[in-house]
């Protein structure tokens, strides 16, 4: 669902909205079921979003070490004439 919504605005609502329509199997009448799939819902997104910016973080530290290292080369070729 969070592909399906990610460039919505309200994404937790959304969500929310779809997973209310999902029978869940609780007998207790009194059971927050709404509260307890929105904290739901809001770990899941989260956590989708950390390792999302993790993931892009390590593809940037990735290209600077490569440009680092070709500057290196680069540098080495300098010092030798």
């Amino acid at each position: 669902m969070f592909e399906k919504h990610s460039q919505k605005h309200g994404i937790l609502k959304l969500v929310v909205a779809e997973l209310t329509k999902i029978q869940i199997p609780v007998s207790c009448d009194t059971f927050p079921k709404q509260k307890l799939l929105h904290l739901f819902a809001r770990m899941r997104v989260y956590y989708t979003l950390k390792f999302r910016n993790r993931a892009l973080l390590d593809e940037s530290a990735k290209s600077k070490a490569v440009k680092k290292s070709q500057k290196q080369k680069k540098l080495a070729k300098l010092r030798n004439v």
